[in-house]
């Protein structure tokens, strides 16, 4: 190298230190060029360092708000599911509101009917009976209109008998009634009396008053009643008839007293009326005082110049078997000249509307005092025959020691209900018959009233 050196002069020496010089800036060049873009590299890393940070923070925020959509879209389901729920239990709870306003709405039916059978006489004061009227109307069958039902007294009745059948009976029982008369009462023309009877076949059940019912055990050894319900057939004008293979076997009577005034008996005869009966009088229920119908002479007259057969009957409130017997001389004194072809009838009633002399006696008194009167009868000569309705006879007089005579039954229903056999049904008091003016009672027999 030094060899070489020598050979070379100063001008070749000069520029070689000129391209080492250039060289070497080139390389301090490239050095501080490097530095500078290192500069650079460091100043940009930095200035890129908050986006860096801004993008994670938003890439996190998305996967937050991800994870709640997830879970919020899950909540979302489960409350739909909750309000489905919900939903179905509201149908479910208005089905069976349905289903309880359709029994109250047959429950009120009855009773709206029931009110609507009522007499005029019942328009002013009483809740369920006829209001209070004088003693002279004491008679009126109209006592025996159906009673206004209560349906919470009703089922604590009901709730009473069921826990008697409970010591004898399955659970599965109970079920059974409480279906069957849930079913009776929601039938058309039902109602929750109605349901009970059509359960509890072996009793007799019926209103003692609007807060009591009562269940009365029927005799073994006397005959039930055999009319089905499809057997009576109601016309539009609300005239009954009894239909025994497609022909009306049912025979109309009328019965009247003073209080349908001056009767045209042969105009009653010619609309085809051919049975009536004749009030003969009637004890006050408040006084004693015994009281003659004052048509009486004038109503058998016409009744029997009419052709019309006919019978009589005495309204009692008496307490003593004296003053039955009184009662019973009353109808057979005015007899006299006549030969009637229906019975002497003993009309024994409930007063709803007010307190009656006759509801101070035990069960056993007033039988006795009816046998009394029935006796009477008898020994006159003529035919006895009771007349009376659901409550008394089986609340007021011992069933086992009347269920020989013949029943002449007031019930006012669109249907009939008496667990014996009976020979007549008084079921209106509000009939039209021409020769009447205004309304009067309508009776249905069932057996030739002259057999009797």
């Amino acid at each position: 190298m030094r060899k070489n050196e020598e050979l070379m002069n100063d001008d070749d020496l000069e520029l070689i230190d000129l391209v080492n010089d250039h060289l070497n800036a080139a390389d301090e060049g490239k050095k501080e060029a490097g530095k500078k873009a290192g500069k650079r590299r460091a100043e940009k890393g930095r200035s890129f360092a908050p986006v860096a940070v801004l993008i994670f923070l938003l890439l996190a925020a998305f996967g937050l708000c991800g994870y709640l959509l997830y879970v919020l879209e899950d909540q979302k389901k489960a409350l739909a599911a909750e309000m489905e729920a919900r939903a179905e239990d509201a149908a479910r709870y208005e089905q069976q509101i349905k289903e309880n306003e359709a029994l109250i709405n047959s429950m009120n039916a009855a009773i709206d009917g029931a009110e609507q059978e009522l007499p005029s006489e019942a328009a002013e004061g009483v809740t369920g009976t006829i209001s209070a009227v004088g003693e002279s109307v004491s008679d009126d069958a109209a006592s025996f209109a159906v009673q206004k039902e209560d349906p919470a007294v009703l089922q604590t009745a009901v709730t009473d008998k069921l826990e008697d059948i409970k010591e004898a009976a399955a659970n599965e029982r109970e079920e059974y009634i409480r279906d069957i008369m849930m079913a009776a009462a929601l039938k058309e023309g039902g109602g929750p009396m109605t349901a009970v009877r059509a359960v509890f076949k072996d009793h007799a059940f019926y209103t003692v008053d609007k807060d009591t019912y009562e269940f009365a055990p029927l005799l073994d050894n006397v005959p039930r009643n055999d009319i089905s319900e499809g057997q009576i057939v109601r016309d539009e004008d609300g005239t009954m008839h009894y239909m025994v293979d497609g022909v009306d076997k049912g025979i109309p009577m009328i019965d009247v007293s003073e209080f349908q005034g001056v009767i045209d008996w042969n105009k009653v005869a010619a609309s085809g009326i051919k049975y009536a009966m004749i009030r003969a009088g009637f004890r006050g229920y408040g006084s004693g005082k015994l009281v003659e119908d004052k048509y009486i002479d004038d109503n058998i007259r016409g009744a029997s110049a009419a052709g019309i057969k006919f019978g009589v009957y005495f309204f009692s409130e008496a307490v003593t078997e004296a003053e039955a017997r009184e009662e019973a001389r009353v109808c057979i004194d005015h007899l006299a000249g006549y030969t009637p072809d229906l019975p002497i009838v003993l009309d024994v009633e409930h007063i709803g509307y007010d307190e009656a002399r006759a509801d101070a006696l035990d069960q056993k008194t007033r039988t006795d005092v009816a046998l009394a009167f029935v006796d009477e009868v008898r020994q006159a000569g003529y035919k006895p025959m009771l007349y009376t309705g659901l409550l008394v006879y089986f609340h007021y007089l011992d069933q086992a020691r009347i269920c020989d005579l013949p029943l002449w039954y007031a019930f006012y229903s669109e249907y009939l209900y008496f667990p014996y056999k009976m020979k007549c049904w008084q079921y209106t008091d509000s009939a039209t018959v021409p020769g009447i003016n205004g309304k009067c009672d309508m009776s249905l027999w069932f057996t030739d009233p002259l057999s009797l």
